[in-house]
């Protein structure tokens, strides 16, 4: 009797639990087949997502659901995943609304923190790696989905603390197993999620590229892409998150002469098929996808001539041919990429028909988009020198451009360092700089106010940063004011970054002033001081060369400039600060200068800083700038070195009195 009690009891829970899973399916059925009865599409998504959160969150947190809630679970999510992309792919006719109604969802879901708990769940699964429990698997797949549209998602799915370390982790436990040949096709699948997720996150949100790549995730999917039977779709995917966070010295992983460039002619020959299918799809990569890669890799002078030579130009063309916003964007800069490289600008002009030149000519006169005339204007500027030698192209690059006047320092820069620039901007107005900066200034033709800024300012200067260096526009602004032998001052303005590629050549060399890592208001004085002998100023002008000491002092026809004001956010002593004082003394020489100084020279240089000979003469000019190099770039060592040379137990604060000395003495090699 017992026995039949206990069975009784077990077919009616089992008999109430189909009854609940079949109303949850009815519920989600009824919210997802419902037409829209509201005013505009945007409340219908609105009151969907609410209410699959609220349905999500009620199975979590419903403590009657048992030991089946993660089943219970995975069930609504997926029916969820499957509907959201029916509302994006079926409810939005054009590209343009499906990435607007994306967007709308991922941004919903961030709101009422449905992201949060699915980066939550996917973490709880760190304990089953290398496999996933069901949870995390629906979760991942949702999250690498809606990350394709929404920002917001990509940044709170990446800014998730744990879930960067977790993405490395695990992929690093995949790829053992893939380079032995016992990666099971279920932990492969999980791979290419992850790294799909990554890539689609870097795609959407550029702002978390940084984050990605301090994660050490690249390092792990290089090595993930040495494996030599990897297949098209894993390999494609992975070069793709590669190019997304790559930096200089990432070329060579993924165009590898030994290989025959292999994955990039895969995305060149993938891009050539979809922009010939109706959908613009080919094996699952859109053509702007493809376009994406390919302008990922034009931004690094190495990969530069390799991509040209793999023909990547004309398949490029034919992706700016389709009037999508987005595919234009991809096409059309990757073109400006190359046009800084000689031989891709070779290239463009003599190609064929003249497609490339006459493409980018079309669209800088009659695009719809604001955006791609600007930056097919940009390409022509970058090649205007040879173009205007051309009879076909020149009067046409006439016309694009014009010229004005004025005289100014111009401040070259990229927008994610605009606060210390605008500081910087401020300081130079106070002491009657004239500053061009496009904070103001860049209306209208963007390219004409471009090209009168460099063309007329005294000095331009250059802040430099990792996001300056892969900006076209700040590259097309540094390139043309290097043309025109302009006087450049570079500026690091960016803590952790030493200037590589493209901008480490173009300063290599020369003396930066580092507002990364100093004292504002001390680099401040001196670069005033050597901008009251190089720019315009108002009421005065002055020749617009960098000089060497001897030129930068003020003569009978040049009069002396007055000192320096700095505002009162500002205040510096001026007993402590020479660069304000007048003083008769002519300390500051340049660094260039002071390496080929001979030993008498550099003795009065000792003497003129009151630095005890005995205890320098068995160091060289060479000896002191590398002092210097290291006060600048590594102080606490510069330091430490001084206390060791210099220390005398009879005199204990010898040591302090010679360092200041030196310190003070190093400061004027400018």
């Amino acid at each position: 009797m017992a026995s039949s009690s206990n069975l009784d009891e077990y077919m009616a829970k089992k008999k109430n639990m189909k009854r609940t899973l079949s109303n949850i399916t009815q519920l989600e059925n009824k919210v997802f087949t419902q037409p829209p009865r509201y005013e505009n599409d945007t409340e219908f998504f609105k009151s969907v997502i609410l209410k699959t959160q609220e349905r999500l969150l009620s199975i979590i947190k419903d403590p009657n659901f048992g030991p089946d809630k993660n089943r219970v679970f995975c069930s609504v999510a997926r029916k969820f995943l499957g509907d959201l992309n029916n509302l994006i792919y079926y409810t939005a006719t054009t590209r343009k609304d499906k990435f607007e109604t994306g967007k709308i969802i991922g941004d919903e879901l961030v709101e009422n923190s449905t992201i949060t708990f699915f980066c939550k769940t996917i973490l709880k699964s760190e304990k089953d790696l290398p496999a996933l429990s069901e949870a995390a698997k629906v979760c991942v797949d949702i999250l690498n989905d809606i990350a394709n549209y929404s920002a917001a998602v990509c940044r709170t799915c990446m800014d998730y603390k744990g879930m960067l370390r977790f993405i490395r982790e695990a992929l690093e436990m995949w790829r053992k197993p893939l380079h032995s040949g016992q990666l099971s096709p279920e932990h492969a699948n999980h791979m290419y999620t992850f790294v799909g997720l990554v890539h689609n996150s870097c795609m959407c949100c550029t702002t978390v590229t940084a984050t990605v790549r301090s994660s050490g995730i690249i390092k792990v999917l290089k090595e993930i892409l040495l494996y030599p039977d990897l297949s098209n779709e894993y390999g494609m995917m992975v070069v793709a998150a590669i190019a997304d966070i790559m930096d200089e010295g990432d070329s060579d992983s993924v165009l590898r002469k030994d290989d025959d460039y292999k994955w990039v002619r895969l995305f060149i020959d993938h891009l050539k098929e979809a922009v010939k299918c109706p959908v613009l799809q080919h094996n699952g990569w859109f053509s702007f996808e493809c376009g994406r890669v390919l302008r990922q890799l034009s931004c690094f002078d190495a990969n530069k001539m390799i991509l040209v030579d793999l023909h990547t130009l004309p398949a490029l063309v034919e992706l700016a041919r389709i009037n999508e916003e987005i595919c234009l964007f991809e096409a059309v800069t990757a073109l400006s990429q190359l046009a800084f490289e000689p031989g891709a600008q070779k290239a463009m002009i003599e190609d064929g028909e003249g497609q490339t030149i006459l493409l980018l000519f079309a669209l800088a006169k009659d695009c719809t988009f604001q955006e791609i005339r600007e930056i097919a204007r940009g390409t022509i500027w970058t090649m205007a020198i040879p173009l205007r030698g051309s009879p076909t192209y020149g009067p046409q690059v006439t016309s694009l451009f014009s010229k004005k006047t004025r005289g100014h320092i111009m401040i070259s820069y990229s927008r994610e360092q605009r606060q210390v620039l605008q500081d910087i901007r401020a300081e130079l107005e106070a002491n009657k700089f004239t500053v061009w900066m496009d904070v103001d200034r860049m209306r209208g033709d963007v390219y004409e106010r471009m090209a009168e800024a460099v063309e007329n300012a005294a000095v331009v200067i250059l802040a430099m940063s990792r996001s300056y260096k892969m900006s076209e526009y700040c590259r097309r602004e540094a390139a043309y004011a290097g043309k025109l032998n302009k006087q450049v001052i570079p500026l690091k303005v960016e803590k952790d970054y030493d200037p590589d590629g493209w901008l480490g050549i173009m300063t290599a060399g020369s003396f930066f002033y580092d507002f990364g890592r100093k004292s504002f208001k001390s680099v401040m004085a001196k670069l005033l001081h050597e901008l009251q002998h190089l720019a315009y100023r108002q009421g005065e002008g002055v020749d617009s060369r960098r000089k060497s000491p001897e030129a930068a002092i003020p003569t009978s026809a040049v009069p002396e400039p007055p000192p320096i004001q700095l505002s009162s956010s500002m205040t510096y002593s001026s007993q402590n600060n020479r660069i304000a004082s007048q003083t008769s003394r002519v300390t500051y020489m340049s660094r260039k200068k002071f390496r080929d100084i001979d030993k008498q020279t550099f003795q009065e240089w000792l003497d003129n800083y009151q630095l005890p000979r005995d205890r320098f003469e068995s160091l060289r000019p060479k000896d002191i700038l590398f002092l210097a190099r290291m006060k600048d770039e590594a102080p606490e060592s510069y330091y430490s070195i001084g206390r060791r040379l210099f220390k005398d137990k009879s005199d204990p604060l010898l040591k302090t009195r010679i360092m200041a000395d030196l310190t003070e003495a190093l400061d004027d090699l400018v």
